[in-house]
C-alpha cells in the first residue's frame, strides 16, 4: 500500500496510459515524488470444443504499485503498455495476457491463457511481479512468479490453482487472479477467482455432458465477501454467466473504478440445439476473458471472452508553488 505525502506537498499530475497512448513519461518540473501503478493484460478464454465440453476462463493480469523518489529515476522512462488478446474462436485456446511496465522500475504480468473445450483442458492463472500466469493444459497451476504452491490464496502472486482439488482457483491480493475451469469432468463448472485488489478470472462455460452443469461467473475485483476462495459474481463486478440450455452468452466483467481493477468476464451456457454462447469479455483493465461454450453437436461452438487491456499510471507529487517545500528546505513563502 502506499501512504501519505509530505506536509505541504500537492498532487502535480496524474497520467494514464493504455495500449494506445504509452510511450515515454518525464516529470514535471516541480514533481519530487511519484506513485508508480501497472496492471498487467487479462488473458483470453478458450473456445467452446468439439468434444461438447466448455472452455476454461482467462487469467487476471498483476496490479502493483510501488513509489520512487525522482532521485532515483532516469530522466525519462519508457512506459509499455501490451495490447489485449481478443476474442478465441471455437475450438481454441485462448492467448496469454501481456505485460505493463514503467521503464526497469516496475512491471505486471498478464494472465495465462483459458484452454478450450477440444484439447487444452484447463484455465489460465494469474499474473504475478516477476512473471505471467500459468497457460491451460497444467494439471497444477501456480500463479505467476514467484508462485509459491499450488492451489494457494498467495498474498501479494498470482492466483492459482488445481484442476481436481479447487478448480475455481484462488485470488491474489495484488496479482491476478486464476480463471475458472469448464471441461472434461467433473462436468460442473466453476466461476473465476476474485482478486482482493487486482483483477479478476474470467468465469468456466458449462458443458452438455451434464445438463444440470451451469456457467461460472466472472471473478470480482474488491473486497471479498467469503474468504477469497472462487466466488466470482456480481458484488465487485464479475460477470454473469450464461444461464440456461439455450446458449446464452455470458456477460462482460465490469471495467475498474480507480480502487478496483477489471473483473472477470462470465462464462456461457452450452445449446441443445444451436450455437453455443460466447464468453463475455474481461473488465479493463487486467480483467480474464470468460469462456465460450459448445453446442450439442460440438458443429456450433462459441467463443471465448477477449481479455482487459493493461495500463500504467502515474501520480506525481510535489511542493505547491506558493507553498515552503518543508522536506528539502527551499520554495518560497508568502
Amino acid at each position: 500500500m502506499l501512504y501519505g505525502v509530505p506536509l505541504g506537498w500537492v498532487k502535480v499530475k496524474e497520467t494514464i496510459y493504455t495500449n494506445a497512448t504509452a510511450g515515454t513519461w518525464a516529470p514535471n518540473r516541480r514533481t519530487q515524488m511519484i506513485d508508480v501503478e501497472c496492471i498487467g493484460t487479462g488473458a483470453s478464454a478458450g473456445g467452446g470444443g468439439d468434444n461438447a465440453d466448455g472452455g476454461s476462463g482467462g487469467g487476471a493480469g498483476a496490479r502493483f504499485k510501488r513509489r520512487f523518489f525522482i532521485a532515483s529515476l532516469t530522466s525519462t522512462v519508457t512506459v509499455t503498455c501490451q495490447a489485449a488478446p481478443g476474442t478465441t474462436p471455437a475450438n481454441s485456446p485462448g492467448t496469454a495476457g501481456g505485460y505493463a511496465a514503467f521503464g526497469a522500475y516496475l512491471t505486471a504480468y498478464g494472465g495465462g491463457a483459458g484452454g478450450s473445450g477440444n484439447s487444452q483442458i484447463g484455465p489460465g492463472s494469474g499474473g504475478g511481479p516477476m512473471g505471467p500466469g500459468v497457460d491451460h493444459n497444467s494439471i497444477a497451476l501456480t500463479g505467476g512468479a514467484p508462485g509459491t504452491g499450488v492451489g494457494l490464496h498467495n498474498p501479494g502472486f498470482g492466483g492459482g490453482g488445481t484442476l481436481g482439488v479447487n478448480p475455481a482457483g484462488r485470488g491474489g491480493v495484488w496479482g491476478g487472479a486464476s480463471g475458472g475451469f469448464g471441461s472434461g469432468a467433473p462436468a460442473n463448472n466453476y466461476p473465476g477467482a476474485r482478486s482482493f485488489l487486482g483483477p479478476g478470472g474470467g468465469g468456466g462455460a458449462s458443458n452438455n455432458n451434464d445438463a444440470t452443469a451451469s456457467a461460472g461467473a466472472g471473478g470480482s475485483s474488491g473486497p471479498w465477501t467469503s474468504g477469497g476462495v472462487g466466488d466470482g459474481g456480481t458484488v465487485g463486478g464479475g460477470g454473469a454467466a450464461g444461464t440456461g440450455s439455450s446458449g446464452a452468452a455470458g456477460s462482460a466483467g465490469a471495467d475498474g473504478d480507480g480502487f478496483r481493477a477489471g473483473a472477470g468476464g462470465g462464462g456461457a451456457a452450452y445449446n441443445t440445439a444451436g450455437t453455443g454462447g460466447a464468453g463475455g469479455n474481461g473488465g479493463y483493465p487486467g480483467g480474464g476473458g470468460g469462456a465460450g461454450a459448445s453446442d450439442s453437436t460440438g458443429a456450433l461452438d462459441g467463443t471465448g471472452g477477449a481479455g482487459g487491456g493493461s495500463q500504467v499510471r502515474v501520480t506525481e507529487w510535489g511542493p505547491a508553488q506558493d507553498s515552503p517545500n518543508l522536506f528539502f528546505g527551499s520554495g518560497t513563502t508568502q
